[in-house]
């Protein structure tokens, strides 16, 4: 069973939860957080799968973990623009069919993440009309100018789109972190926390 960060994971019961004795009051309230949780970036360690539950309102998040024997279903932020024809009634469809197009000469491996991803995978209403569309594209190398032509493509959306860069085995950067602070250091998301850090010859290193 391969599970990655930003995966969303369906789960039968609140009680299967590692650390039941804290959840908080509102998650019984939540179909999203009573079903399924998102991936966390954390270690996986002794079949404990780091997620994280959400609620009804913004504020409602929680970090918990679940055993691996208890997992239903993982849906990925990729299986759901492969199976984007089912989703035509989502008011996000028409955008990230546009994107799929722009994308497709570039054979680019990415998915929804985020609210609208979340919304996606389970029918749970979750967005709002001031929601964003947070993407996750998954590079296998550091391609610069690549980076740049993502950015273009996605420069004149109606809507706020706030794409993610993975590097599997390494971790992952925000584009627009990337863009902005490409010269002084960005942000890498590692799973022991974050790291400032450049990329040369086509490979990211850690500021000392």
């Amino acid at each position: 069973m391969e599970i990655n960060v930003h995966d969303i994971v369906k789960f039968s019961s609140v009680n299967q939860l590692y650390d039941q004795t804290t959840i908080p009051a509102w998650v019984a309230h939540s179909p999203a957080a009573t079903s399924y949780g998102v991936v966390r970036r954390a270690p996986i360690t002794k079949q404990l799968v780091p997620i994280g539950l959400r609620g009804n309102a913004r504020h409602e998040r929680h970090g918990t973990a679940i055993d691996k024997q208890y997992i239903l279903e993982i849906i990925t932020p990729y299986s759901l623009i492969e199976q984007l024809a089912h989703f035509k009634n989502n008011r996000f469809y028409s955008l990230l069919n546009d994107i799929r197009h722009k994308f497709d000469p570039y054979t680019i491996k990415w998915g929804a993440t985020g609210s609208v991803g979340f919304e996606l995978a389970t029918g749970i209403q979750v967005t709002s009309i001031t929601s964003d569309l947070d993407l996750l594209i998954c590079l296998e190398v550091i391609d610069e100018v690549l980076l740049h032509e993502i950015s273009n493509l996605l420069a004149d959306s109606r809507i706020t789109i706030d794409p993610q860069i993975e590097i599997p085995g390494v971790g992952a950067f925000l584009l627009k972190d990337y863009l902005m602070n490409k010269e002084s250091g960005f942000i890498l998301r590692t799973f022991y926390g974050p790291q400032l850090c450049k990329i040369k010859e086509g490979s990211i290193q850690l500021f000392l």
